[in-house]
């Protein structure tokens, strides 16, 4: 790879970076994805670097793209990290990417499941409270 191009990998997406971009970068670059299942998806864009000079008047030119969907299917499978999920949640890792979440008893909610949902089920209107775990093992809301 160029040594002043680097990608950044995210979660759910990755980062083409150019630095310090000369107008020889320009031109379409092409983003590909391919699934465990060996699906492929792509996208493009244009990319134009202008000139110091150029950019007092900077053009633009219009460039449209179509929606990228994927279509192959995300298998999830319980994950190793069971202490992950509080409060009687279950730890759950989603295929080829690698990402984790929970997926929460009854009565708790929130990333970790760390959120209990207290409602009043007896009164004719519905009032929702959330409490997180305090420090002391105690709910607080």
């Amino acid at each position: 790879m160029i040594p002043y191009v680097s990608v950044c990998f995210r979660r759910k997406r990755s980062i083409l970076v150019i630095k310090k971009a000369e107008p020889e970068d320009s031109g379409v670059y092409e983003c590909r994805a391919t699934s465990a299942t060996g699906d492929t998806v792509s996208s493009t864009s244009r990319v134009m670097v202008l000139s110091p000079e150029a950019t007092t008047t900077p053009k633009a030119e219009p460039y449209y793209e179509s929606v990228v969907t994927t279509s192959w299917p995300y298998n999830e499978q319980l994950c190793l990290f069971s202490a992950y999920c509080l409060n009687g949640g279950t730890c759950i890792k989603t295929g080829s990417l690698e990402e984790i979440h929970c997926v929460c008893a009854e009565g708790f909610k929130g990333l970790r499941c760390a959120e209990k949902d207290v409602s009043n089920k007896s009164s004719t209107y519905v009032h929702t409270y959330f409490c997180k775990l305090g420090i002391a093992s105690s709910y607080y809301c």
